[in-house]
């Protein structure tokens, strides 16, 4: 059987990536392959996600100040997020280090890197880092067939993207998340680039339904869902957003937002919860309200309604899929407009043709990429 090596940003404990990561492998393992998932744990991104975060900055302390009173959750939480990533994605021995991944010795017939913000520039990961990893998720270290799936560039310019462009000129196959991101790679190689979806979109919407049936709601009434990864000023406003939901619904709000977790009037904190259990708040849940790429697409994903609470302006990540799936009224600036977006219904039905139709390209792109190394 045909082997597959991925690299990407699986074991951070965020709820996006491990899914994805998941998603990608469960789908190349359906077509037929044999696949591990290259357990490069970057030692900054385990700082990252760690209970107390070392490195510099007042951010971080007030962070941590901040988290005190929620130690033993965080600690349940990534106890989970542990378990996940050693339980259900099929892992290589841990590398921390660009020498690990150098010294290894490597048998994969093929090389693919995705899907997440591996090909991003000044995400905190990369900009922390005593030693600059970012060459790594373009398989600097291992010479062979290798192919890209929906890596994602963010906000990197065309000009971060330089350095690594003998490195992207080896892929056979390259597609990335957004259109942004092709754009540039375009400019850069002269080769015609894709955009696929994040990888959890190749799982169905009937199977995503399926799996979140295995795991036990966390809440026994009606709610909304928060799930959001920005910091204390951003929970202020969301803050907001909740008084004026309920008044509006009716319904408390069930919150998950790990690095500034939000506790109040009409609110259940579940900053405890593990990857399992935040699908089936997904599932369950009457409304929901993100500002994140995954909060965004596993309320697609469930088919429900939602709005993206943004403040800064849509990045590109997220405004690709919403451009794609006719759902680019689904933004919202502040409190307000969150409560006129979600007064505001989505009928999903005239949306299925197009979800489909970008599903099935994302997949087929796979496949073919895949199968070719059978002519490599």
């Amino acid at each position: 059987m045909v082997k597959v090596g991925i690299i990407t940003f699986h074991a951070s404990y965020n709820f996006g990536s491990v899914m994805q990561a998941w998603a990608l492998q469960d789908t190349i393992e359906k077509f037929g392959y044999s696949c591990d998932i290259i357990n490069f744990r970057m030692l900054a991104q385990k700082d990252k996600y760690s209970l107390f975060p070392l490195h510099s900055g007042k951010k971080i302390i007030i962070r941590n100040l901040i988290q005190i009173g929620y130690t033993g959750k965080k600690y349940a939480a990534n106890y989970k997020y542990e378990a996940f990533i050693n339980q259900k994605l099929h892992l290589t021995d841990e590398m921390n280090t660009n020498s690990d991944l150098q010294k290894h010795e490597w048998n994969y017939d093929i090389y693919l890197t995705g899907s997440d913000q591996i090909w991003a520039h000044s995400i905190p990961e990369f900009v922390s880092s005593k030693e600059d990893t970012r060459g790594a998720y373009y398989f600097e270290f291992v010479d062979g067939y290798k192919i890209s799936y929906a890596s994602s560039t963010g906000e990197a310019t065309f000009e971060d993207l330089v350095p690594y462009k003998d490195l992207i000129e080896k892929f056979s196959h390259i597609a990335v998340r957004e259109q942004r991101g092709k754009e540039l790679l375009q400019r850069l190689t002269g080769r015609n680039i894709e955009t696929v979806l994040d990888p959890t979109y190749l799982v169905l919407h009937k199977q995503w339904c399926e799996i979140a049936s295995q795991s036990k709601c966390l809440v026994d009434q009606k709610y909304i869902f928060i799930y959001s990864l920005q910091g204390r000023k951003k929970a202020k406003v969301w803050k907001e957003v909740i008084r004026s939901l309920h008044d509006q619904l009716g319904l408390d709000v069930v919150s998950v937002s790990p690095f500034a977790p939000i506790s109040g009037k009409h609110i259940i904190n579940k900053v405890d919860a593990g990857p399992e259990e935040i699908l089936s708040l997904f599932a369950n849940a009457e409304y929901i309200l993100t500002d994140t790429f995954h909060g965004m697409s596993f309320s697609i994903h469930f088919r429900k309604q939602f709005a993206l609470l943004e403040s800064k302006g849509t990045d590109y990540r997220k405004k690709n899929v919403l451009e794609k799936f006719a759902l680019v009224s689904r933004v919202a600036t502040n409190p307000e407009e969150c409560c006129r977006v979600i007064a505001n219904k989505i009928d999903y039905l005239d949306i299925e043709d197009k979800i489909d139709r970008e599903v099935e390209h994302s997949r087929l792109y796979l496949k073919k990429a895949l199968d070719g190394y059978a002519n490599y």
